[in-house]
């Protein structure tokens, strides 16, 4: 955006019948103060709120892309009385790794309840884990990703490189004309490091990990928008861009769409939907669910000096969801060229065959 930069509000709005929210549940709708590391942490006042790592993994002979995204979702009145057993908060995860030597997708989701310990969030800092999935600050500072499962073991230590960068209005994130229909939205566009990624019992070692992070937190009754592109860019000098483009029910960018421009030494730009253009080059097909995705595009911000072309290193990266929220999406790694070069992760939400 996540997106709505990051992610899924089409589909939690619209095609979520199994979670209600009856309470007195804040939205976001004005100036926020805000604090870290205590902003990175869960905001259980508001309904629904996700934590979004991409990132960019460079082994000893090739290069992998990943995704670790915890969304968790408020199902009742935050002041009804809850125990161990209450299942208040729901948290579902995805974890996506992308071998683009092999030429092949790794994906999953899990659904738990946020009970007894087994999936959860922190209030006074970053900590959000469910079963064997977690992100994590420790106590000196480093961020902490770690994501297991039968085929494939990740585990990322990572330092903050950039500072947080509010997007929109000092973090209040507009998706339609209505007080309230907004976010609250942060990102950390480079979070660097080194780890260790196992696939199918083959150990390789990370010697470069570059990550973004996106933070929404929000309460929105209803959705008007088909879904959305989003794009978040790092590129080699240093400089880093998020766009992402509201589409309407004909397809067309809102007014709500927009950016988020950092210069290597940090100075922000805020883009309006008229200081951008997203022109789709190629798509690809999906064999599993007949969705035609633009897999290849050209960007550009004339204001910037900036024309891009973002590829997608595979095109086969759709995720395609079986828990709770059943939509598809694809989510995938690009590399950038033209203008400048860089890396960058694509998030393509709301297409249909």
């Amino acid at each position: 955006m996540n997106r709505i930069g990051k992610i899924l509000l089409f589909a939690i709005l619209i095609l979520f019948p199994l979670i209600t929210a009856s309470g007195e549940y804040r939205s976001a709708r004005g100036e926020k103060k805000w604090k870290f590391p205590e902003d990175h942490g869960a905001h259980p006042d508001f309904r629904t709120e996700w934590w979004y790592f991409t990132g960019h993994l460079k082994g000893e002979n090739s290069v992998y892309g990943f995704e670790l995204t915890f969304f968790r979702f408020a199902n009742n009145n935050r002041f009804a009385k809850e125990s161990e057993w209450s299942a208040r908060q729901y948290y579902l995860t995805h974890f996506t790794v992308t071998d683009e030597a092999k030429g092949k997708f790794y994906k999953y989701e899990t659904l738990n309840r946020g009970t007894l310990g087994i999936a959860g969030s922190a209030t006074d800092s970053l900590n959000v884990w469910s079963a064997l999935y977690s992100a994590r600050l420790d106590k000196n500072g480093n961020f902490i990703i770690s994501a297991s499962n039968p085929e494939i073991n990740l585990r990322l230590t990572l330092i903050q490189t950039t500072d947080v960068v509010l997007n929109g209005n000092d973090g209040l994130s507009r998706k339609g004309p209505n007080n309230g229909e907004a976010s609250y939205y942060y990102s950390v566009p480079r979070l660097e490091g080194k780890g260790s990624l196992e696939i199918n019992k083959k150990n390789i070692t990370i010697k470069k990990a570059s990550v973004w992070m996106d933070r929404e937190f929000f309460t929105i009754q209803e959705s008007r928008n088909q879904g959305w592109d989003w794009f978040a860019i790092q590129l080699d000098n240093g400089s880093n861009l998020m766009l992402y483009r509201l589409r309407d029910n004909n397809g067309n960018k809102t007014r709500f769409s927009s950016g988020t421009y950092i210069n290597k030494i940090g100075q922000k730009k805020i883009l309006n939907p008229s200081d951008f253009r997203l022109i789709p080059l190629s798509y690809w097909k999906s064999r599993s669910t007949g969705i035609r995705y633009p897999v290849e595009w050209r960007i550009v911000v004339s204001d910037l000096n900036l024309d891009l072309k973002a590829k997608a290193v595979l095109n086969n990266q759709e995720l395609v969801l079986e828990k709770l929220i059943k939509i598809n999406y694809w989510e995938g790694r690009a590399t950038v060229n033209g203008s400048d070069k860089g890396r960058a992760y694509i998030e393509l939400v709301g297409y249909s065959k």
